[in-house]
C-alpha cells in the first residue's frame, strides 16, 4: 500500500468508527488492518459480528481493548488463540468451547476454510497468553511459487528473543551447521505503534522487575528497623484512601485456604513470630502483622503484572494476596510458581 493510500484507508477507517459508535455490531464495518486480504482472517476483530470473507478469527491477547465484543452469544466462526487466553475466553467470557481452538506456541498448523494458510504462533511477551501470529500462505503458481509471509504483532514488548528468533530474522541459518541457508522476508506486518517513537527508551523488562523487587526489598527492611526516609514520607503524603487497607491492631480473617494449612506462620515478613507457640484459643486467632511493615499494593488489569508480583513476593519471602475473582482468573495462567505463592489470607501476604 503507498504511502498516500495507506494514508486514505486510514482515514476512511476513523470516520467509519466514529460513525458507528453506539451502532449493533451488524452495523459497524470492520476496519482494514484487522482484516488479512486473501488469508480469509482477521485478528481481534469481535465488534463488527460477522466480518465477510472472514472464515477464522484470531485472538492476540486477553485485554478487553482486543476482544471487546466477544460475548457468550458469539457464533461467527472459529477463535483461535493461546490455551492460556482460551482458559479466559471459556471462563470469564462464557463463550462456548466448540469455538475455541487452543494453539501451541512454536508450532506450525494449517487454518481450515483459508485455502492453505499456516500460521505459527509466537510468545508476544506481554501478558500472558500474548502472542504474534506468523501467517504464510503460498501464492503463485510454477516450480518456485512464493511463500507470502504476514506477521501480526497485537499487543508485544520487543525483546531479544524476537529479534533472533528463527522465523523472524531475514537469514535462514542451518540448526547443524550454523551456516546461513538463505533469506526470508516479512511481506506484511501489523505493527503497534504507540511507543514507536526515539523520545520512549523503556529498560528492560528483566531490569524493571528486579528494580522493583530489589526497592521493595530495601523498603521492607527499613521499615522493620523503624527508620523513616524520604520514601516514607512520600508514602504518608500520598497515602489518601489507601488507610481502608491498612489493618490496626487484629487481621482480619481470611477464607479457607486448603493450601496454607502446611505454611509455616514464620519467615513470613508480617506475620507474628509467637503465633505457632500460642495456646490453642491463640492459635485460632489469625496472626497479627509485624508492627512497622511494608505492604505493598500491585494493580492489574484482569491479567498483567504477574511477574512483578511474583518477584516482589519472592525478594520479600512473602505470599501474595488476591481476591476470589482474580484468584479464578490467576487459576487459568498455566502458571505453577504464581499458584504457589497466591493465599488466601491477607495476614499471610504483604
Amino acid at each position: 500500500m503507498s504511502s498516500h493510500a495507506e494514508d486514505a484507508a486510514w482515514a476512511s477507517a476513523a470516520a467509519a468508527e466514529a460513525a458507528s459508535r453506539g451502532k449493533p455490531a451488524y452495523q459497524r464495518t470492520c476496519p482494514f488492518y484487522k482484516i488479512l486480504p486473501g488469508f480469509f482472517i482477521c485478528v481481534d476483530a469481535f465488534r463488527y459480528g460477522a466480518v465477510a470473507g472472514c472464515n477464522a478469527y484470531f485472538l492476540s491477547h486477553f485485554h478487553y481493548d482486543h476482544y471487546i465484543g466477544l460475548t457468550a452469544s458469539w457464533c461467527h466462526g472459529p477463535i483461535y488463540c493461546s490455551r492460556v487466553t482460551g482458559n479466559l475466553v471459556r471462563q470469564q467470557l462464557k463463550v462456548d468451547p466448540k469455538w475455541i481452538v487452543d494453539m501451541e506456541f512454536e508450532k506450525k498448523i494449517e487454518v481450515p476454510n483459508t485455502s492453505g494458510v499456516e500460521v505459527t504462533m509466537i510468545d508476544a511477551n506481554h501478558c500472558p497468553g500474548s502472542s504474534l501470529f506468523l501467517f504464510e500462505k503460498v501464492v503463485g503458481k510454477g516450480k518456485n511459487p512464493k511463500v507470502q509471509r504476514v506477521l501480526h504483532c497485537g499487543d508485544f514488548r520487543a525483546c531479544a528473543a524476537h529479534i533472533q528468533h528463527p522465523l523472524l530474522r531475514p537469514d535462514v541459518i542451518d540448526q547443524a551447521t550454523g551456516k546461513r541457508t538463505g533469506q526470508q522476508l516479512i511481506d506484511v506486518c501489523y505493527l503497534d505503534t504507540t511507543y514507536l517513537n526515539p523520545r520512549y527508551a523503556f529498560p528492560s523488562q528483566e531490569d524493571v522487575v528486579s528494580a522493583c523487587a530489589n526497592m521493595c526489598a530495601i523498603l521492607a527492611k527499613e521499615a522493620q528497623a523503624g527508620k523513616s526516609d524520604e520514601w516514607e514520607k512520600l508514602s504518608r503524603g500520598r497515602r489518601g484512601g489507601m488507610g481502608k487497607f491498612v489493618i490496626k491492631g487484629d487481621a482480619p480473617s481470611g477464607d479457607d485456604d486448603d493450601n496454607d494449612d502446611d505454611n509455616d506462620d514464620g519467615d513470613i515478613p508480617g506475620i507474628s513470630e509467637t503465633a505457632s507457640s500460642s495456646s490453642k484459643k491463640d492459635k485460632d486467632k489469625p496472626p497479627k502483622p509485624r508492627g512497622g511493615g511494608l505492604l505493598v499494593v500491585v494493580g492489574t488489569y484482569s491479567i498483567g503484572k504477574e511477574r512483578i508480583c511474583t518477584a516482589i513476593a519472592r525478594a520479600l519471602n512473602t505470599k501474595i494476596y488476591a481476591p476470589s475473582p482474580k484468584r479464578a482468573i490467576c487459576a487459568c495462567l498455566d502458571d505453577p510458581v504464581l499458584d504457589a505463592l497466591l493465599t488466601t489470607t491477607p495476614a499471610h501476604a504483604q
